[in-house]
């Protein structure tokens, strides 16, 4: 929702909590103040936050299209039901705009926001799940809206109940940033 109402985010490596502090007023915080935790040391933050932007811009130079995008909400699955490999599939995509900053410090800052384009259900996972598990999701021929946007909470949910008779399905309230 932040996002949708033109907000700009820094991403940052994880941050140690103290005993003493509540994990979701500290998110809520964050997030206030356009910060992202990431869970990410900063080494390994930095060196996957440059490989991203580098492999995004050089795909819109080269091809002149945006391949960076904010997952939101991850289909959990199998291909059988004797599988012993979980997959997982992001549900809708939000197209982002990477920018890299310096920082006083001297050491480099990655900001996202959303771009232009429109977001979009991940069509790719509604064919395969309709094609191999004549699963289908009802009520996406429009996406639910809300006041910021995309209702993510509804769509989810459209999935969840898709997926229920599937055994070890599960749809999670994730995000990542990627290709």
């Amino acid at each position: 929702d932040l996002l949708a109402d033109g907000r700009v985010f820094r991403l940052l490596p994880d941050r140690p909590t103290k005993d003493d502090e509540d994990p979701g007023a500290l998110r809520a915080k964050e997030l206030e103040a356009g910060r992202l935790r990431t869970g990410l040391t900063d080494e390994d933050l930095e060196r996957r936050l440059t490989r991203i932007y580098r492999a995004a811009r050089l795909s819109l130079q080269e091809g002149g299209a945006n391949t960076l995008y904010l997952a939101v909400g991850f289909l959990h699955w199998f291909e059988t039901p004797a599988s012993e490999t979980e997959r997982r599939a992001p549900i809708l995509l939000y197209p982002l705009v990477m920018t890299r900053r310096y920082v006083a410090e001297g050491s480099k800052g990655y900001r996202i926001e959303l771009a232009d384009d429109e977001p979009q259900i991940n069509v790719t996972r509604l064919q395969k799940l309709e094609g191999e598990f004549e699963i289908r999701v009802p009520g996406l021929e429009e996406l639910d809206e809300d006041e910021s946007g995309l209702d993510v909470a509804k769509i989810l949910d459209r999935f969840r109940q898709a997926v229920k008779p599937m055994q070890r399905w599960r749809v999670e309230e994730e995000a990542c940033v990627g290709l």
